[in-house]
């Protein structure tokens, strides 16, 4: 499997269908002017071949007539070319149709209906014999964007399974199965992992975040807040510059001793401000830590819990206002508690997603940055994405599978924050136009001073968190 980038648009099937029209439109005009050029150059071929005797005549006849038989074929490749065209244009604009559909308002279904059934009509997908727009007819009519999100999954069905094939295979050098067995049950795990993934119907944030059921008894229970209290310390502001791209701004990430959230302020030209969060993935299993499995069962199933308490916590205790604009970037479990926040906080700009197990639907004002590896396990937790894509129009999903990872956590597997910060270096190196909207914003930022603030983040018993209602306590030395 190649490991060269693949970029996108911020959807599966997102497409600027206006552009899909004009270049449809174009290769028509082409097409017929194609057509028209054959009839002419067969008229002079005509002449030509009535000049009995005349030997280069004759010969300037048969070129002719060869002419215009190849400016036939360009016609009739045009014309097709036009009409693909027009009917990928239709089955996306359904597609977004469909998706206004199934939140409208019944008195509104009707129109939406009568569109979609012309959009589709009008590219050969709708049978003749539907009646009515029910489930079953849905399931006709939408069978080729069925089809679109189905390649996608298949797309990435290889790299996972290989991956989870390197797992059985370490597993068949302790044991009796064979490496050729453990691949064939590596594919078949990645098919059934895949399958839960879709059933459980958990990779898209919805609404805000519940509150998690504590852990102590209900009549001390807080309002609000993560199972257990945790402690939020501030370490040593220091002056920093902006990132100059992808790659650097992934490695802001905090991992190791960094602690687990890092706050950049910038205080921009025009004298407003504006704020980058780096929000670090799982650290443990258990224990003191609040990124464990625990945060991330609960971040999952839409659950407030101690980690993204403690980046709101450390967001305050920076200093952040409402409204100043915020720029997130995580990796892992970062990466889902910034997608939270990004569907939540009105004033996110930017969500830059490394490795996450989520997709958040956002709107237009934010720009999606999604870096998944296609065998990444943790990944593939968050499906294929929205069918109509997410966020601003330049937001972009980038693929990779990483060459020989290892199935196994930590550097060199595919869900490894190292092995993501090499898919941003190429994200950078890359001339694809689309990545420019998100060099923009580092060139942006470079325009500000900023201060940056490393946050440690521990669990505390139950009983010993005092502060917000969140269960935190913070000690803030040296927060700028």
């Amino acid at each position: 499997m190649s490991d060269d980038l693949d970029i996108r648009h911020g959807g599966v099937v997102v497409v600027d269908t206006g552009s899909l029209r004009n270049a449809a439109a174009a290769a028509a005009l082409i097409g017929e002017r194609a057509a028209a050029s054959a009839d002419q150059v067969q008229w002079a071929s005509g002449l030509l071949a009535q000049s009995a005797g005349a030997v280069p005549a004759g010969e300037a006849a048969d070129r002719a007539a060869r002419s215009a038989t190849q400016l036939r074929v360009l016609a009739g490749e045009a014309e097709g070319l036009g009409r693909a065209l027009t009917q990928a244009a239709n089955l996306y604009e359904a597609a977004e149709l469909h998706a206004r559909w199934a939140s409208a308002a019944p008195e509104d279904r009707v129109g939406l209906e009568r569109s979609i059934r012309a959009l589709l009509a009008d590219s050969g997908r709708a049978e003749s014999g539907l009646a009515e727009y029910g489930d079953a007819s849905t399931t006709e009519l939408f069978a080729p964007l069925v089809a679109l999100r189905t390649a996608w999954e298949a797309e990435t069905a290889a790299p996972l399974g290989d991956q989870f094939g390197r797992a059985f295979a370490l597993l068949g050098m302790l044991g009796p199965a064979s490496a050729s067995g453990g691949y064939f049950f590596g594919s078949v795990v990645a098919g059934l992992y895949r399958g839960a993934v879709n059933a459980a119907g958990r990779q898209t944030v919805r609404g805000p975040l519940r509150d998690a059921p504590r852990e102590t008894p209900r009549e001390t229970r807080r309002a609000a807040g993560p199972t257990s209290p945790v402690r939020v310390e501030a370490g040593r502001s220091v002056r920093v510059v902006a990132p100059t791209g992808l790659a650097a701004a992934v490695s802001r990430i905090p991992s190791g001793e960094e602690g687990r959230v890092r706050v950049e302020r910038y205080e921009m030209p025009d004298g407003s401000r504006e704020w980058v969060v780096y929000i670090a993935g799982t650290d443990a299993l258990g224990g003191e830590s609040a990124w464990d499995m625990t945060s991330n069962l609960q971040l999952y199933q839409g659950e407030r819990s101690a980690s993204y308490a403690a980046v709101l916590t450390a967001l305050d205790d920076a200093g952040r206002a409402d409204g100043e604009a915020l720029h997130l970037v995580g990796h892992s479990q970062g990466a889902m508690i910034g997608s939270h926040l990004a569907a939540s906080d009105p004033a996110t700009a930017t969500l830059v997603t490394v490795g996450t197990p989520v997709t958040a639907p956002l709107p237009e004002t934010v720009l999606s940055v999604d870096l998944r590896h296609r065998d990444d396990a943790v990944a593939a937790l968050s499906g294929p994405g929205p069918a109509l894509g997410t966020g601003a129009p330049e937001s972009i999903i980038v693929q990779r599978t990483v060459p020989d990872a290892s199935p196994l956590p930590g550097v060199g597997s595919a869900h490894a924050l190292t092995s993501y910060v090499e898919t941003a270096q190429r994200v950078d190196a890359s001339t694809d136009p689309r990545v420019e909207a998100q060099r923009a914003l580092w060139a942006h930022l470079a325009t500000g001073t900023a201060v940056a603030t490393t946050y440690a983040v521990t669990r505390t018993s139950a009983d010993t968190g005092t502060g917000v209602a969140a269960g935190l306590s913070s000690s803030a030395g040296g927060a700028g």
